[in-house]
């Protein structure tokens, strides 16, 4: 499994937004862009909305979805 940039990179691709749209989830596109460099973790509530993205979206990998939840 990637590491957690890696993961939010990639899940970020799949499911087709910039890191202005993602922000709508209520952090900043710095955040976002700090994530993504592997400079800071995103807090708990932040991280349950992104996990919460990507499963209605269906962003993870089909039949790995909770494997793929856990690692972020």
């Amino acid at each position: 499994m990637a590491d957690f940039r890696g993961l939010v990179l990639t899940l970020r691709g799949r499911v087709g937004l910039s890191q202005r749209e993602l922000a709508a989830l209520g952090v900043s596109e710095r955040a976002i862009q700090a994530w993504e460099a592997g400079l800071s973790y995103p807090s708990a509530a932040s991280l349950q909305r992104l996990i919460a993205l990507h499963v209605d979206r269906g962003t993870f990998t089909a039949g790995r979805e909770a494997e793929e939840a856990a690692a972020l």
